[in-house]
């Protein structure tokens, strides 16, 4: 079959329904295992590992917004010992929520020590990249009974649910990635 055939048959499997993209709470920690991808930086000399995206936008909360995700994410560089866990959270809108911390739902703050912004002048499309530093010990938990956070900006404040199934996933590439804790 050509691709030409091959990509029009996919493209009306999902338009019809029939291919649907798998929601996260779904899938067995084993497929999120192989879904997390690995980035190496060969000047740099550090291995990350990244979860998949998920995707958490309600263009009702903060107008213009059409992508807003979060992701697992963990570092290491070559001859340390010391992994560095984060979750991120990536929005691109039309307006600023300029991110500052999160709650999970126990009560306990995350800061984003340094955001990353840009503006696209072509588009008028706002680019925000936040990472909150985790303690492995509390991916450990999440990855029991998952957690609920709340993000808050000067702009916007967004609520998202994090799976036990996808902190799971991603420990175990981790700890293949890195080696067993």
């Amino acid at each position: 079959m050509s691709v030409t055939k091959t990509m029009g048959l996919a493209a009306m499997l999902l338009l019809s329904g029939c291919g649907t993209v798998p929601v996260v709470t779904d899938l067995a920690p084993e497929r999120i295992t192989a879904m997390c991808g690995v980035e190496r930086d060969d000047f740099a000399k550090v291995t990350r590992v990244v979860s998949p995206r998920i995707g958490f936008a309600d263009p009702s909360v903060v107008p213009g917004e059409f992508n807003a995700y979060y992701q697992f994410t963990a570092a290491r560089r070559d001859g340390e010992t010391n992994i560095h866990y984060f979750l991120e959270v990536l929005t691109r809108s039309g307006t600023w929520a300029f991110w500052e911390y999160a709650y999970d739902r126990s009560g306990r703050r995350f800061d984003f020590p340094s955001p990353r912004r840009d503006l696209d002048d072509t588009y008028a499309i706002v680019t925000e990249v936040c990472a909150a530093p985790l303690p492995r010990d509390y991916l450990d938990q999440v990855a029991l009974v998952g957690t609920e956070w709340k993000v808050y900006g000067l702009r916007a404040t967004k609520r998202f649910g994090i799976p036990p199934n996808l902190a799971s996933g991603f420990l175990a590439r981790c700890d293949k990635q890195f080696g067993a804790r």
